[in-house]
C-alpha cells in the first residue's frame, strides 16, 4: 500500500514538490465510516494539483486512472484500498483542486502493530499468561514479570524504552516503578476486568502525553 501510494504522490507531483508519509493513531467513534475502536493510520501526502472533483468517485475503481496512456493501468490505488478493507480499515482522500491530495490508510490496532513496549508486573502467572496473550494480540510488545525487583532486571536488557508499565501495585508503587524503569507512563488495574477492558485502559494510558 505504502509503495503504491507514495509512486502515485510522485507521479503527480512536479519537480520541487514534496511527498510527506506520515503516522499517527486515531480513535473512530460511531458514525463514522469504521468500526469503533482505535487505529493506526498511515498517510501519503503530495503536493500535486490535486483530484479532480469528478474523479474522487472513481479513484479507488481497478483499472480507473487520471495519467496518460501507458504511464498507468489504475491498479494501484484499487489494490491498496481492496487490501484496507480485507483488514477492517480503509482510505480516505482529502483534496483540493491545485493543493495536493492526502491518502490516509486507517488499519485496526491490532493490524497496525504499534510496537509500543508494555511491562506487566503481576505476581499470578496465570493472570500474567492472559495480559501477555491479550496485549500481545493488541499489537504490543510484552514483557512481564512477577516483582518489581524481576521487572527491574528485564528492564536492564531490554533495547527498547518503556511505554508503560501495567501493574497490580496501587497508584503510589506503580509511579515510583515506572520512574525507576524510566517508563512513559504507569496504569493500575483492579481486578476483575474484561479484554475489551483492559485494551481500553492501556490504549487510554499510552494516548496521554508523557510529562517532561
Amino acid at each position: 500500500m505504502l509503495v503504491s501510494l507514495v509512486m502515485n504522490a510522485a507521479d503527480v507531483t512536479p519537480a520541487g514538490g514534496r511527498v510527506i508519509v506520515r503516522t499517527a493513531n486515531a480513535k473512530a467513534k460511531p458514525g463514522d465510516d469504521l468500526v469503533e475502536g482505535h487505529y493506526g493510520v498511515l498517510s501519503v501526502e503530495d503536493s500535486g494539483p490535486g483530484v479532480d472533483e469528478s474523479a474522487l468517485e472513481h479513484l479507488f475503481e481497478p483499472f480507473f486512472t487520471t495519467k496518460d496512456v501507458g504511464q498507468g493501468v489504475g491498479l494501484g490505488l484499487a489494490t491498496a484500498y481492496g487490501i484496507a478493507k480485507q483488514s477492517g480499515g480503509t482510505i480516505s482522500v482529502t483534496t483540493a483542486p491545485g493543493a495536493g491530495s492526502t491518502f490516509a490508510v486507517f488499519l485496526p490496532e491490532s493490524l497496525a502493530g504499534t510496537c509500543e513496549t508494555i511491562v506487566v508486573v503481576e505476581t499470578d502467572a496465570a493472570v500474567r499468561d492472559v495480559l501477555f496473550e491479550v496485549l500481545s494480540d493488541a499489537g504490543y510488545r510484552v514483557v512481564t514479570a512477577p516483582t518489581p525487583a524481576e521487572a527491574q532486571r528485564l528492564a536492564e536488557r531490554l533495547e527498547s524504552s518503556i511505554d508503560l508499565i501495567l501493574t497490580e501495585l496501587d497508584e503510589t508503587r506503580a509511579a515510583a516503578l515506572a520512574e525507576s524503569l524510566i517508563a512513559a507512563h504507569a496504569l493500575t488495574l483492579r481486578k476483575p476486568y474484561s479484554p475489551e477492558r483492559l485494551r481500553e485502559a492501556v490504549r487510554g494510558a499510552l494516548d496521554v502525553p508523557a510529562k517532561g
